[in-house]
This record gives structure tokens, sequence and C-alpha cells, in this order.
């Protein structure tokens, strides 16, 4: 099982925002250059958050992005249904006994109830967990905030 490119980038998108703007905005450039995600991928992935009321953009030369809600409110889980929608391991667990959202055998499928348990495990975990807490541990880590790495000149 593997996270997409497209959630984890969202992930640490929202992510650097908390933590390296401090409450402030920065430019789709900006995080993608801190991150190394593409822009353009980057600016997807930031239209869906927009759309999501996870953040806001401004334009203009004071513009980029800045998250709508404080690090804490805002957990892995809001993040990675915005960009993939509702997580599931696999289709048949989708709570649709369609045919087309499995193999058929949803009635009799031992495997469908550990994949929904093993599913609603992970979602807790991510819905527990805020950005918050990975600033805290990147804080933790000494990881260097952009804000208080910037140049001063002095003349």
């Amino acid at each position: 099982m593997r996270i997409t490119a497209r959630s984890d980038y969202a992930i640490r998108a929202v992510f650097d925002l908390a933590y390296h703007t401090g409450g402030g905005s920065a430019t789709a450039e900006e995080v993608a250059g801190r991150q190394k995600i593409s822009q353009r991928f980057l600016e997807q992935i930031f239209l869906k958050l927009r759309n999501s009321g996870v953040i806001t953009s401004k334009r203009g030369p004071a513009g980029g992005y800045r998250l709508l809600k404080s690090p804490k409110e805002i957990s892995l889980y809001d993040i990675i249904a915005c960009v993939e929608g509702p997580i599931e391991l696999v289709l048949c667990v989708s709570g649709e006994d369609e045919p087309e959202s499995g193999c058929g055998m949803q009635g009799e499928c031992v495997a469908r109830f550990f994949w929904k348990e093993i599913g609603e495990k992970i979602s807790s975990i991510l819905k527990e967990t805020s950005i918050e807490d990975l600033c805290l541990k990147a804080e933790r880590k000494g990881l260097e905030r952009a804000s208080s790495a910037r140049l001063t000149y002095e003349i």
C-alpha cells in the first residue's frame, strides 16, 4: 500500500505553510522550492485545498497562500480527503454493495471485514494527527524555519 504523491505533497505543502510562514502567506514557488515539489503540480493541489476551505489565496505582489484554520485544527485525514476523496484500502469497503464496487462476494468475504477494520484504524490515526503535530516533530528534530532563515541586509 502506498500513499499517492498527491496526498504526500498536499500534507507537505500544508505543513510548509504552517511551519515556515508563522501565520502569514507563501507563494507556490516558495513552497515548491522548499518541499521539492513541481510548482505546476502543487498549484493543482492548492486549488483542491482552497476549494475545500483548508487554505486561501491572494493575488498580487504581496499575495500567496495561507492556512484558513489553525494547524491544530487540520488533520492529515482532512488533507488526504480533500485531494483524494474517501480513504478506502479496497473498493468493496466503500459501503456500497453494488457489483462494480468489488468482486461480488461482499456478503461472504471475510477479507472485506479485515480490510474495513484496517482502513478504519488508519483513518483514525490520520484524524488524530494534526499539522500542528508535524510542526512540533519538526521543531524537535531541529528543522530550521524559513522565516528565521531569511537574510537581513544592513547598510
